[in-house]
C-alpha cells in the first residue's frame, strides 16, 4: 500500500511541474504568442539551426515568444553532420545569433533525428554529436525510439 500511495504522490508531483507548450519553424508573431499565452500555453522551443544554417526565423519567434510573456523559452539545434560547417561551429553559430539577437534560452537542445546526411560509421556519429555537447558546455540531446 506504501508503494502504490508512493507512486501516486510522485505522479501527482511529476504533474504539476507539466507545462503546456509547443515548437514550430513557421513565422509567428508576437500577438499569436499571445494569443497562444492567453490560451494557456507558456512554453517554446525554436528551431535556431539546421542544415541551411542559422534559422533567423526561429531566432525572431524566440524573441516574439519572449516578448509576449511565454515563460520556457528553448532553442534547438536540428544537426548537420556531413557537408556543412564542423559540429563546434554549428552550436557556436546558434548561440552567437541567440546572443546577437539579446535573447536568453533556458536550453540549447540538439535534435538527433534521422538523417540521410550522417555516417554508416557509429564512433564517427558519436564524435561529432559529442563535439557538439563539448562546444554547448553540457549535455542537451533529445530524439525518439525511432531516429536514435
Amino acid at each position: 500500500m506504501k508503494l502504490v500511495t508512493l507512486i501516486a504522490l510522485a505522479l501527482v508531483i511529476r504533474a504539476s511541474y507539466a507545462t503546456l507548450g509547443f515548437d514550430s519553424i513557421s513565422t509567428l508573431s508576437t500577438s499569436t504568442f499571445q494569443c497562444l499565452g492567453n490560451n494557456g500555453y507558456s512554453s517554446f522551443i525554436a528551431r535556431v539551426a539546421s542544415t541551411n544554417g542559422v534559422d533567423n526565423v526561429g531566432v525572431q519567434n524566440i524573441k516574439n515568444a519572449i516578448s509576449a510573456g511565454l515563460t520556457d523559452v528553448d532553442a534547438y539545434i536540428a544537426p548537420c553532420p556531413a557537408s556543412c560547417v564542423s559540429a563546434s561551429n554549428q552550436v557556436q553559430n546558434a548561440i552567437n545569433a541567440i546572443q546577437t539577437a539579446g535573447i536568453t534560452v533556458g536550453t540549447i537542445w540538439l535534435d538527433i533525428v534521422a538523417n540521410p546526411d550522417w555516417s554508416s560509421d557509429i564512433s564517427t556519429n558519436r564524435q561529432f554529436i559529442n563535439d557538439m555537447i563539448t562546444t554547448a558546455q553540457g549535455p542537451m540531446c533529445f530524439s525518439d525510439f525511432e531516429h536514435f
